[in-house]
C-alpha cells in the first residue's frame, strides 16, 4: 500500500507544476495573475470537495458497522469494549470501505489522464 502511495505522491508532484506553467504560458502576460490565482483556488476547492465526497462514501459504506461501537466516549472506547470476532468484521468493512474510496479515485485519475491526452501540445 506505502508504495501505492508514494507512486501517486510522485505523479501528482510532477504533475502539479506542470499544470500551473501551462496554465500561465496559455493565458499570457496581460492574464497571468489571474491564471496563477484560478489553479490555485481550483486546485484547493477540488482537495476539499474531493475529501469531503470521498469521505461521505467511506462513512456510507460503514454506516451499520460504524454505529454499533456507541461512540459516545470516543472511538478508542468503542474498539477497545469489541471481541476479537467483532474486531475482525470492523477491519473487514473498513477495508472494503476503503477498497471503494481508492477504486473510485483510479476511475477518476484515469478519467484526468485520458482528458489531459487531449490538450494540444505547445512547445513552451
Amino acid at each position: 500500500m506505502l508504495g501505492l502511495v508514494l507512486v501517486a505522491a510522485a505523479g501528482l508532484g510532477t504533475v502539479m507544476p506542470v499544470t500551473q506553467i501551462v496554465v500561465q504560458d496559455t493565458a499570457g502576460s496581460d492574464a497571468l495573475g489571474s491564471a496563477t490565482a484560478s489553479v490555485s483556488v481550483s486546485r484547493s476547492f477540488g482537495g476539499s470537495l474531493g475529501a469531503a465526497l470521498l469521505g461521505a462514501v467511506v462513512v456510507a459504506l460503514l454506516g451499520p458497522a460504524a454505529g454499533a461501537l456507541e461512540l459516545g466516549e470516543g472511538v478508542t472506547h468503542g474498539i477497545a469494549v469489541l471481541t476479537r470476532e467483532q474486531r475482525a468484521g470492523l477491519a473487514a468493512e473498513v477495508g472494503g470501505a476503503y477498497a471503494w474510496m481508492f477504486s473510485i479515485l483510479a476511475v477518476l485519475t484515469a478519467l484526468g489522464a485520458s482528458l489531459a491526452s487531449v490538450i494540444p501540445r505547445k512547445r513552451i
